[in-house]
């Protein structure tokens, strides 16, 4: 089963709506690829940290940013390393994740907690994971906000109920689901 490119733009414009304004705030992209989510971002005014670990990816990114006017600073490096980095430390406000479909790794759960953003944003089409993801971030520091799925809000507030909704709704179908975490 494939995507669906209108759901991916509606999670796109749930996930920007739901961070307010980002004009002139710190936002950091780990997992930025070739950069679509982190262009808007700079667009909307963020100052734009994306973290790739696939270089030709990046240099798309930077290429696509420079054409466009917009700054974006690109780190080619693993989530892993820019998180265990000194520079990681406090430095933006809000986080957006778009891991692979094996989720995040334990090392950048851990950093995640450590790096102090007020609000994370994932993203992520593996409910699986998303779950396991999710349980752990709040065991470590953080509280489920806001949960959209195919471009509108899930009314669940745990891990299972949003696990279990997605699920239920989007059985054999792929999907991108983006949650909003925030600091207990």
């Amino acid at each position: 089963v494939g995507h669906r490119p209108e759901r991916l733009y509606g999670i796109d414009q749930g996930l920007l709506a739901g961070l307010g304004s980002l004009a002139g705030r710190r936002v950091l992209e780990l997992y930025a690829g070739s950069g679509a989510l982190g262009l808007r971002l700079a667009a909307a005014g963020a100052h734009v940290c994306a973290v790739e670990s696939f270089a030709p990816a990046l240099e798309q990114l930077r290429a696509a940013a420079a054409a466009q006017g917009l700054a974006v600073e690109g780190r080619a490096q693993s989530a892993e390393a820019y998180l265990a980095s000194e520079e990681a430390r406090g430095s933006q406000e809000v986080v957006i994740v778009n891991p692979p479909r094996r989720g995040l790794s334990p090392e950048v759960r851990v950093g995640l907690a450590q790096q102090g953003a007020q609000r994370i944003a994932y993203v992520s089409c593996e409910p699986l994971t998303l779950a396991r993801d999710l349980d752990h971030l709040r065991l470590l520091f953080a509280r489920v906000g806001e949960t959209r799925c195919c471009g509108s809000a899930v009314e669940a507030g745990t891990v299972d109920g949003v696990a279990g909704r997605v699920l239920r709704e989007l059985a054999g179908e792929r999907a991108v689901v983006a949650v909003a975490l925030s600091a207990r």
